[in-house]
C-alpha cells in the first residue's frame, strides 16, 4: 500500500490547544495589515479563526499556503521571530483566567506554562528553516508539552 506525500513532509504534532493558543499569540504579532496587504490580512484572518474555535484533531493552520511564496514565508518568520522576542520577557505562566478574556470556543481550566510556548517557538522557527526532520510518523514529545499532559 503506498503512502501519502503527507507522510514524508517535515513536521510535528502538537496538542490542538497549545496549536490554537499559538496561532491567536502569532496573528497577533502580524504588524497590522493595511488595505494594500492583502496576504497578511489572509493569514491573520485564518489563524484568528483557527484559534478561535474547538477545532478536535486537525486545526487549519494554514501554515503550507502561507508560506508558498517568499513574502509570506517571511512574513510568518518575522511573526514568529516577534512572539519569540516577547516570550523572552515573560513570567513563568500565563493565568488561564486571562486565555478565558481572548475569546476562544472552550475555556481554559489550567495556566500555561512560557516555557511551553517557547518550546512551540523554537519547534516552528526550526519548521520555517527547513532544520525539521521528523514527519508525522515519527514519535517524539509534541512541542510545548513538557509540562502536562491537557490543558483544557
Amino acid at each position: 500500500m503506498p503512502t501519502s506525500d503527507i507522510e514524508h513532509q517535515a513536521g510535528f504534532w502538537m496538542s490542538d490547544a497549545m496549536l490554537q493558543l499559538w496561532l491567536r499569540l502569532l496573528a497577533l504579532h502580524i504588524a497590522e495589515p493595511t488595505q494594500e496587504e492583502r496576504l497578511a490580512a489572509e493569514i491573520r484572518d485564518e489563524w484568528l479563526l483557527a484559534s478561535r474555535h474547538g477545532f478536535v484533531g486537525c486545526v487549519p493552520h494554514g501554515l503550507e499556503e502561507a508560506t508558498a511564496t517568499p513574502e509570506g514565508l517571511e512574513l510568518v518568520k518575522r511573526a514568529v521571530a516577534s512572539l519569540s522576542d516577547a516570550l523572552k520577557f515573560m513570567s513563568v505562566s500565563l493565568a488561564f483566567q486571562t486565555l478565558n478574556l481572548m475569546c476562544f470556543s472552550v475555556e481554559w481550566g489550567a495556566d500555561v506554562e512560557v516555557d511551553d510556548l517557547r518550546d512551540v517557538a523554537v519547534a516552528f522557527d526550526d519548521l520555517l528553516n527547513f532544520k525539521v526532520e521528523s514527519t508525522v510518523s515519527t514519535r517524539r514529545p509534541y512541542p510545548g508539552s513538557r509540562n502536562r499532559s491537557s490543558i483544557h
